[in-house]
């Protein structure tokens, strides 16, 4: 893919992830969520999408991580790691 297209394509889908963020303003915690991560996959650190940076850096990054860490299990779905049903 030529630098000019591949450079085209990244802006696409960096102004479609605007779009959706944007379209989802409604519920300020779940746009923020995907902000971040799409901030994170087009900067090439995938690698520290985990639940503790979520949980410190998007969440609620003045509360307990223990407490958010301790709520996104419970929120899990069935068969997701160590939750339970």
């Amino acid at each position: 893919m030529p630098q000019d297209a591949s450079a085209q394509f990244v802006e696409a889908e960096r102004a479609e992830l605007e779009r959706v963020v944007r379209a989802l303003a409604r519920w300020p915690r779940l746009s923020h969520l995907l902000a971040y991560m799409g901030a994170k996959l087009s900067s090439g650190d995938a690698d520290q999408l985990n639940e503790y940076n979520i949980a410190t850096e998007v969440l609620a990054p003045r509360r307990s991580s223990t407490l958010l860490r301790t709520r996104l299990r419970g929120s899990r779905p069935i068969g997701f790691g160590n939750a339970s049903p």
